[in-house]
């Protein structure tokens, strides 16, 4: 008589585990393109946003106004938001390469690892692709280090005198 009764033998067992490891590679592959995919937009749209405030600033507006595409296109999933931050002496690589000393850059959010939007900026490393860090040469400054990129549309104030960058909209 063969008792089976109410349990799972060995051989389902380790079936049912091979599935659900199965399952859940699968879902870090697909969040992995789905992250290198957004990452690409908001890249893309960094770049966009700061040749436009650089073109603003080339023509001496004291005003600039960033508006968002779509909602919390800024923001990364689970992460938060991008930020503008003035560097300068220690730059990300893309400046580096440019023999730029001081950038003004859009940085991708900080993580458990790195607490601040200029460490983000040096350390941040993509699946794919090269680094989600858009820079520009600037000798302006970010009042208070960061313009986190939340609550949009941001208006941001121009200082030529003080070479100055502050947020009027908090």
């Amino acid at each position: 008589m063969n008792k089976k009764g109410g349990f799972l033998l060995g051989e389902e067992t380790i079936k049912i585990i091979i599935t659900v490891l199965c399952f859940l590679v699968l879902i870090g592959i697909l969040y992995a393109l789905y992250g290198n995919f957004t990452q690409d937009q908001n890249v893309e749209f960094a770049k966009r946003t700061l040749n436009y405030i650089e073109k603003e600033m080339n023509a001496k507006s004291k005003k600039i106004e960033i508006l968002n595409p779509g909602p919390d296109f800024w923001a990364k999933p689970f992460a938060g938001y991008w930020g503008l931050v003035s560097l300068s002496g220690d730059v990300p690589n893309f400046c580096k390469e440019k023999s730029w000393t001081k950038c003004l850059c859009f940085c991708p959010p900080p993580g458990a690892s790195v607490h601040s939007y200029p460490m983000a900026c040096l350390t941040a490393k993509p699946l794919f692709g090269p680094p989600p860090v858009v820079c520009i040469q600037s000798d302006f400054k970010i009042k208070g280090d960061v313009i986190v990129m939340n609550k949009i549309p941001i208006v941001l104030n121009i200082s030529y005198e003080t070479k100055e960058i502050t947020r009027l909209n908090k």
